[in-house]
């Protein structure tokens, strides 16, 4: 998702859930901010996420006046860049 996000969006979304770029909102550490507006892309996998930690995720960050979109391993790659460029353009 991080090339597809900076070809469709150039410079807009940063990577931040690991290392040097680490951006912690309220003790959790999103995967995607984007870098002028409180927006966050949470990248959730199947094997490591319960669907109902999907709610809890959101409101949590809302607490911090983020708004989060979360994308699912199992959503089509079209489908998801879709909801995020309904998201980025919201």
């Amino acid at each position: 998702y991080l090339d597809a996000l900076e070809i469709t969006f150039p410079g807009q979304w940063r990577f931040t859930g690991a290392g040097n770029n680490a951006h912690v909102v309220g003790g959790k550490c999103p995967d995607f901010v984007h870098v002028s507006e409180k927006k966050i892309i949470e990248l959730f996998g199947i094997f490591w996420h319960k669907r109902s930690e999907e709610l809890e995720r959101i409101e949590h960050f809302r607490k911090f006046d983020y708004k989060t979109l979360v994308i699912w391993e199992d959503e089509q790659m079209e489908a998801a860049m879709q909801k995020i460029q309904d998201f980025t353009n919201s």
